[in-house]
């Protein structure tokens, strides 16, 4: 799937949501479905981040497959959208993406 694929289908998740404490619920929701049995190291741990969030990155035949966690169930929602939005893209999707679902 293309990006704007992708962001077609974060945007439709969120399209019952009518006040932020559902959009949060939503987030919490996302978060419960974020599963990795991967051991983190030290060098995966997103810097700046107010909650604990690990990141990784792989390619395999020119695409990048990210896999993630966090300690937190908001930024683990968070995480998970930004898996749906950029797993599967190449490099240069990626970078040229235009990401603009959370101004909607």
């Amino acid at each position: 799937m293309s990006f704007e694929q992708n962001q077609t289908h974060v945007l439709s998740l969120f399209s019952k949501c009518q006040n932020k404490e559902e959009v949060y619920q939503k987030l919490i929701d996302l978060g419960q479905k974020l599963h990795s049995s991967k051991t983190y190291l030290e060098e995966d741990l997103v810097k700046g981040c107010q909650s604990t969030v690990y990141l990784t990155c792989t390619e395999k035949q020119g695409k990048c497959y990210f896999e993630a966690t966090a300690d937190a169930l908001i930024s683990k929602g968070l995480v998970y959208i930004l898996l749906l939005l950029f797993n599967g893209l190449t490099p240069q999707e990626i970078v040229q993406a235009k990401p603009n679902f959370i101004e909607k």
